[in-house]
């Protein structure tokens, strides 16, 4: 009777602690919308339009740019109908609210540089939050860093000017390894209606959201004009194992790289970017030593139900 007590016990303990262990697992993993390294104030909020060489002020990528107003039709946060991923966007005037890879003084042939001196037309002056109009590559350290899983997902909200083209995301682990995927997008304006090219390796979707959203014109004026077109892509991790033999499980991200775009005519605007893993602050299951862990619960639930019988025997 003893040894089958304690054969019991002991089985029922490990399958408690196994049940215990696996909701730790499921309770740290989650979306985690990232806090980018702004670099561009490429956003209509209110109070931005109409003031092209505000110091500080609002400019396009290009000629044109997203309205945030609130509005019906505006671009806002939400969730991907696409991917059910739960994006933000920075909502306040006068600030940095998209990461830019390009050059203004470039872009469309160089047709929208910036002036060297206020003169009342609809192309601003080289605003004092841009040191160096050529952003060809922008670093974006993850902080918190995150955990990644077997599953983990990195959802891009983005679009791209005047005739779309390529970028890379370089993805970099705190172990010092990295993996670079290639997205895609069309040309932004809305009108067009065009569609972003097949997903590439390690991209599980690449499509633009539904419909499109108020957008502005006539450069750093930001007039009332087009809708424009944004586009979301979605790595995951078994395409990346699958697709480039890179096995982000276990792995910690510690920065994204958005860089290269093919197309020296356009700019690049990431609005969004949204990481499904593990907050390095969470209690995740890879950094606890998990065999030991279970033994320890085992021993204890075995401790628990021994005491408990020996009070029953001494009671009767």
């Amino acid at each position: 009777m003893g040894k089958r007590f304690f054969i019991q016990a002991s089985v029922y303990s490990i399958i408690a602690s196994l049940v215990l262990l696996s909701s730790v697992w499921q309770a740290s993993a989650a979306q985690f919308p990232l806090a980018l390294n702004y670099n561009f104030n490429g956003m209509v909020h209110p109070g931005e339009e109409g003031v092209p060489d505000a110091p500080a002020g609002f400019r396009s990528i290009s000629d044109r740019a997203l309205v945030i107003d609130g509005s019906v039709g505006a671009f806002h946060g939400m969730t991907s109908p696409n991917s059910q991923l739960v994006y933000t966007i920075v909502n306040s005037a006068g600030a940095l609210d998209l990461v830019h890879v390009g050059n203004r003084n470039t872009v469309d042939g160089g047709s929208h540089a910036f002036d060297a001196v206020v003169n009342g037309d609809s192309i601003g002056i080289q605003p004092s939050w841009l040191p160096n109009p050529d952003q060809s590559s922008a670093d974006n350290p993850v902080s918190p860093a995150i955990l990644m899983t077997g599953s983990s997902k990195i959802g891009v909200l983005y679009n791209i000017s005047n005739g779309g083209g390529n970028f890379d995301v370089t993805l970099s682990f705190s172990d010092g390894s990295s993996a670079v995927v290639t997205l895609n997008g069309p040309d932004w304006f809305g009108p067009f209606d065009g569609q972003p090219g097949a997903p590439g390796s390690g991209v599980l979707l690449q499509q633009n959201l539904p419909g499109t959203f108020k957008g502005s014109g006539n450069v750093d004026m930001a007039d009332p004009d087009a809708d424009l077109l944004v586009t979301e892509a979605v790595i995951t991790a078994p395409l990346l194992l699958s697709n480039l033999g890179f096995d982000v499980n276990g792995k910690t991200l510690t920065n994204i790289t958005f860089s290269n775009g093919s197309n020296p005519d356009a700019g690049y605007a990431v609005y969004a970017v949204t990481v499904d893993g593990v907050a390095s602050a969470a209690p995740a299951v890879p950094a606890v030593n998990g065999w030991g862990m279970l033994i320890f619960m085992a021993l204890a639930g075995l401790g628990a139900a021994y005491y408990l019988r020996r009070q029953r025997t001494d009671a009767s």
